[in-house]
């Protein structure tokens, strides 16, 4: 965790697939968007393999998967081919000894508790902290992991995921909440809806920054919104004509609740979600993560996952992804 390294989204699957096809003893994948497509088909086949030779593997999608592979299909064959191509998928996993999970059917709204969180442990070494959705699509957004060896940080993944699929029985949430490792936080949301710690320290932290960058894909609007507006701030958010319809709508809605404005002009659609802060004494903090940094995502009680952190190791390389993937 000290030494992390900015996977972006179109190097992800070789890398995950080479540490899964080294994999002894565990793996465990969760998505908002998983799915079996020519993108990701050498992780997906290398999953199976791992469980086949005896690896534990645990994988677990949110049904939202359904709706977003609607997009790539004719409407009149939408719902039978995807409901194929997802339980397809679901049935091949089983078969080959993965202990697969859908999220989110305890919910009645499709956009209120979903499991927002996204992450692959493969035995010690983790991707995490960052927006990558596993298929074609999201694959080709402006995102990231780090990547990095941390047994602690594993053994909190996993326990983070028995809570999930617990709560997500339920339809339920658990409490948000951050633990302190290694001179950084890991920051979770459990949920509840109004319960975001994630987007809660990010309104502390601009109340008292100098200065802030904001990388995400929807234009902040809220508290968060009222604190970039007196300090210093760059904002990268799509522009509305990058997006689909639904997030089109929620772009132009934020901009115009907010009055702000994005510097981003690159077509290539942002779905990275970070924010660096400059404070009084100078110091760098940043927060980088699943989290959109909207007020919304807290009041839909979406679980999320982020890290909070002065470590250079992780500024410099969000810099660096500002400069080559946004600028």
């Amino acid at each position: 965790m000290e030494n992390p390294e900015l996977i972006s989204a179109s190097k992800v699957i070789p890398e995950i697939t080479k540490d899964i096809n080294n994999a002894k003893k565990r793996i465990c994948v969760i998505s908002t968007i998983l799915i079996d497509d020519d993108t990701t088909e050498p992780a997906i086949k290398a999953l199976k393999a791992a469980a086949r030779r005896g690896v534990k593997v645990k994988v677990a999608n949110d049904i939202f998967a359904y709706g977003e592979l609607a997009k790539e299909l004719r409407p009149f064959e939408a719902w039978k081919k995807r409901f194929n191509k997802l339980s397809g998928m679901r049935k091949s996993f089983r078969n080959n000894k993965v202990d697969f999970t859908w999220l989110g059917k305890a919910k009645f709204l499709i956009f209120t508790g979903r499991t927002h969180t996204k992450w692959v442990v493969i035995d010690d070494i983790v991707y995490c902290f960052g927006g990558i959705n596993l298929y074609k699509i999201g694959l080709e957004t402006c995102d990231y992991f780090f990547k990095f060896e941390d047994k602690t940080v594993a053994n909190l993944l996993f326990e983070t995921y028995k809570n999930i699929l617990k709560s997500d029985k339920t339809g339920s949430g658990y409490k948000s909440h951050e633990i302190k490792h290694k001179n950084s936080k890991i920051l979770i949301d459990g949920g509840f809806m109004s319960d975001s710690i994630i987007y809660k320290r990010a309104c502390e932290l601009a109340e008292k920054a100098t200065a802030a960058t904001l990388v995400t894909q929807y234009a902040p609007y809220g508290k968060l919104a009222k604190s970039l507006k007196k300090i210093d701030s760059k904002l990268y958010f799509n522009i509305p004509d990058n997006a689909s319809f639904l997030n089109k709508m929620t772009i132009k809605f934020g901009m115009m609740r907010s009055g702000l404005k994005t510097d981003y002009k690159r077509p290539r659609y942002i779905h990275a979600k970070f924010i660096i802060f400059t404070m009084r004494s100078g110091k760098k903090i940043a927060i980088s993560g699943s989290h959109n940094l909207v007020s919304g995502g807290g009041l839909l009680g979406t679980r999320e996952i982020a890290i909070e952190t002065s470590n250079p190791n992780y500024i410099k390389q969000l810099e660096k992804f500002i400069k080559q993937e946004i600028i």
